[in-house]
C-alpha cells in the first residue's frame, strides 16, 4: 500500500507540474496574442499615416500642376506683352523717321501756335 501512496503522490506531483506548465503556456499564449493585437494596432496606425502622405502628395501633385498652369499663362501674358511693346516700338521708329522727313521753320510753327493753328501762308 505505501508503494500505492508513493505513486499516488508521484502522480499528483506531476500533474501539478503539468498545470504550471499548462498555466505557463497559458501566460505566454496571452502575450503572444496581446503583442499580436498591439501589432494590428500599429499596423493600422502605418497604413492611415501612409494614405495620409498619399493624400498629401496628391495634393502636392495638384498644386504643382496648377502653379505650371499659372506659369506657363503669365509666359504667354508676358510673351504677348512683349510682342505688343515690340510692334509699339516699331510704330514710334516708324513715326519719327517721317517726321524727319518733315522740315518745319520755328517762326512758322511760333506762327502756328499764336494763330490758333494756321500757318501765315494758308490764310
Amino acid at each position: 500500500m505505501s508503494d500505492s501512496v508513493g505513486t499516488i503522490e508521484t502522480t499528483l506531483n506531476n500533474f501539478e507540474g503539468i498545470v504550471e506548465e499548462v498555466n505557463t503556456v497559458n501566460t505566454t499564449v496571452q502575450e503572444i496574442s496581446n503583442a499580436t493585437d498591439d501589432q494590428a494596432t500599429t499596423t493600422q496606425e502605418v497604413v492611415k499615416m501612409v494614405d495620409d502622405v498619399a493624400s498629401v502628395s496628391e495634393e502636392t501633385t495638384t498644386e504643382s500642376e496648377n502653379l505650371a498652369a499659372v506659369a506657363e499663362q503669365q509666359t504667354a501674358t508676358i510673351s504677348e506683352a512683349s510682342r505688343h511693346i515690340q510692334q509699339l516700338s516699331e510704330q514710334a521708329t516708324d513715326l519719327q523717321s517721317l517726321l524727319n522727313t518733315f522740315i518745319v521753320n520755328s517762326t512758322q510753327m511760333s506762327a502756328v501756335r499764336t494763330d490758333g493753328g494756321h500757318s501765315p501762308q494758308r490764310r
